[in-house]
């Protein structure tokens, strides 16, 4: 949303809460919720209506209604979203804490967690059980957009909604980011990290999931086989299969989602994921549970959670 729509909406907000104190206004404002980064109706359209055209009459509550719909914001709020999160017993000490962080972030904003740890396939690695689990949710048909998020990750409390990301570009069927670039090979070989993503509830997503969880060619013939899911989709994406390429939109690093702790203070703004990869063989599990367990007791502590 631009700074001029917040900008809007605020003195909207001053107006009904102003020197004209209608009746009926306090229906309108319970409907409302207004963040630093972001605007969403909570209410129904007719909920909606009903508290205008009482508040202030039908011209008044043509105009107002013009111009909720024509900012978007019925659009932005009657978006149905879901999370899909998997994780099985040998990580379950930190991801059942990641899995409590993001149902909180979830909660905030209106969104369905799914969390599974039941797997589908008998001979990949535990990676892969994202694929299929995405297409399954978006199949059932109750969301316009699933997330994915990786158990090792998750979305700071305080970020602003995804809904914001999503709508810098509507039209895209999955939304990705850049692998983390101090790694020699990713400079060469610049890939897409499939710890976060987002797809759009469309038959071209459903199409393209299904390719990718289940085309036994391409996993056999992946030319990364130790990135799993990850190695398979650069593939996809480098040979332009079903023309993927003019579909996805792929944010910088450091964008939607970040690495290292360390990396916070450089950034020019906070991203949404803090995605604990990129660690040593030798100590990672420690890394992540230490990590993940201090800022959960962070956001105990400011009553976050």
């Amino acid at each position: 949303m631009h700074s001029d729509e917040i900008v809007g909406l605020t003195k909207l907000g001053d107006f009904l809460t102003g020197a004209f104190l209608f009746p009926h206004t306090s229906r309108l404002l319970g409907s409302l919720s207004l963040h630093t980064h972001w605007i969403e109706f909570g209410g129904s359209a007719s909920r909606l209506a009903r508290s205008l055209l009482e508040s202030f009459g039908a011209m008044s509550y043509i105009y107002l209604l013009h111009f909720f719909f024509s900012k978007k914001i019925y659009r932005y709020s009657n978006m149905k979203l879901a999370m899909c999160m998997f994780y099985d017993d040998p990580i379950s000490h930190y991801a059942s804490i990641t899995e409590k962080i993001n149902r909180t972030y979830c909660e905030k904003h209106d969104i369905d967690l799914v969390v599974s740890q039941i797997p589908v396939y008998a001979n990949r690695h535990s990676a892969w059980e994202s694929v299929p689990l995405m297409l399954k949710q978006l199949e059932r048909g109750d969301h316009d957009y699933v997330i994915w998020i990786d158990a090792d990750a998750f979305f700071y409390h305080n970020a602003p909604s995804v809904r914001e990301l999503i709508e810098t570009d509507p039209s895209c069927d999955f939304l990705f980011s850049w692998d983390y670039p101090g790694n020699d090979h990713v400079q060469l070989h610049r890939e897409i990290n499939t710890g976060v993503y987002i797809v759009k509830n469309t038959e071209f997503s459903k199409k393209f999931l299904r390719t990718w969880a289940y085309d036994e060619s391409l996993f056999h013939n992946t030319t990364m086989k130790y990135r799993w899911d990850q190695g398979v989709l650069n593939d996809m994406i480098r040979q332009d299969l079903l023309s993927i390429n003019a579909h996805i939109k792929v944010f910088e690093y450091g964008y939607l989602q970040h690495f290292f702790k360390e990396e916070l203070a450089t950034l020019p703004k906070s991203p949404w994921v803090y995605h604990m990869a990129g660690r040593r063989a030798s100590n990672k599990e420690y890394e992540r549970y230490d990590d993940t367990i201090a800022y959960f007791e962070k956001m105990v502590a400011s009553h976050s959670i």
